[in-house]
């Protein structure tokens, strides 16, 4: 084999390498951000249901 094939392998050998680590990265970033956006999205229901419950206690209050 000719050093020019050989570089080429190894060139695209390495260019694979970071094509698979770069991608790697992004879906452990992606995992932490849709975990981080589901506990907020958690707190806000909890925070809605609490507001609609005791908007409804106080309907029931007013009755």
């Amino acid at each position: 084999m000719s050093n020019e094939f050989m570089l080429l392998l190894v060139g695209l050998g390495v260019g694979v390498l970071v094509c698979a680590f770069l991608l790697l990265k992004i879906i452990v970033e992606v995992k932490k951000a849709r975990k981080e956006f589901a506990k907020i999205h958690e707190e806000q229901i909890r925070q809605f249901h609490k507001e609609f419950m005791a908007k409804r206690n106080n309907n029931n209050d007013e009755d």
